[in-house]
């Protein structure tokens, strides 16, 4: 029976840049150790490449934890097969301009309706006092 497993992750990269391609993460509890041919087999991000083109390194269970949780990104030195992390700041995204949901224009819609009514009934009372004021000089001659 396995034992209780802290297992590092294994980060995989091309050879010719050092660009990251797959980062199989850390894992904890009663879990087994897999071999590269197992990742090979179990992650589709390797099968895009071709196995001659891709390294790995491997690090322990929490080794640089700190520097994953704050840079905004890294790659691995083809030539040390040591990582480097960048903490170059993300820009904020652009604002995407956005379309009014349902209710946003249902709400809009509900506006211009009651607009439209208080006219109506507005035009509706003018109508009405000036056929009362013609009816009220019809009936003075």
């Amino acid at each position: 029976m396995a034992g209780y497993k802290y297992i590092g992750k294994r980060i995989y990269f091309l050879k010719v840049d050092g660009r990251v391609i797959l980062d199989t993460g850390e894992a904890e509890g009663w879990v087994n150790q897999t071999t590269t041919e197992d990742d090979w087999r179990i992650y589709t991000e390797l099968s895009k490449y071709n196995k001659s083109e891709v390294d790995y390194i491997e690090l322990k269970w929490g080794e640089f934890k700190t520097e994953f949780a704050e840079c905004t990104s890294y790659r691995v030195n083809v030539e040390t097969k040591t990582l480097e992390f960048d903490y170059t700041p993300v820009p904020p995204a652009p604002d995407v301009p956005t379309s009014p949901t349902l209710h946003e224009r249902m709400e809009t819609q509900e506006n211009r309706n009651n607009e439209q009514d208080d006219i109506m009934f507005e035009q509706s009372y003018k109508i009405a006092m000036l056929e009362l004021n013609t009816a009220s000089l019809s009936s003075l001659e």
